[in-house]
């Protein structure tokens, strides 16, 4: 995942799913298309706020005003609190406002955000210690981008899954002729 692309892969994702589709749920415990993106957006997040030092309330859901807009405070929610939707029940991730429009804004606000962080350092800020939750192990800047970017990848072919059963094909593969 390169930062500029990570706005293409969401809407890649959802530009021709309907709003049925994208919270249409495989099994009546499973996560939809919408949720899995905006917990992958939120991770990200998350990673980006601890390279940049800022904790929670300095994350793009917060400074970008989309818990102002959608009314939907995540601070304080899942494991440990991190309101990213790790271990979150079905009534919470039931809770998340998604739709294609939010998921997409908030797609291009973290690209941005991440293209104004990565366009400020150099080679030997990657080793500096990214701020972690009490009782993680330390991690450099490194670390938290390798993690973003192995969420961002595992849960894009998540849902890319979820739209070939729901019969849609893939979106990065060629059109058959």
């Amino acid at each position: 995942m390169q930062a500029e692309g990570l706005p293409a892969g969401v809407r890649r994702r959802v530009a021709d799913l309907t709003d049925e589709q994208l919270t249409w749920r495989s099994t009546p415990r499973s996560n939809h298309v919408g949720f899995i993106i905006w917990h992958c957006l939120r991770a990200c997040d998350m990673q980006l706020g601890r390279v940049r030092g800022v904790g929670v309330d300095g994350e793009v859901w917060q400074t970008d005003g989309f818990t102002a807009s959608t009314g939907y405070d995540p601070r304080g929610l899942g494991m440990r609190g991190m309101g990213i939707g790790t271990g979150y029940s079905l009534t919470m991730v039931d809770a998340v406002p998604v739709t294609k429009a939010l998921v997409v804004a908030y797609a291009d606000a973290i690209g941005a955000a991440y293209l104004a962080q990565l366009g400020t350092m150099r080679d030997a800020d990657l080793d500096t210690a990214a701020t972690v939750p009490a009782g993680a192990a330390p991690a450099s800047a490194t670390n938290a981008f390798e993690v973003a970017l192995r969420q961002f990848h595992q849960h894009m072919g998540e849902c890319d899954y979820l739209r070939g059963l729901i019969g849609i094909p893939d979106p990065t593969m060629p059109a058959e002729e």
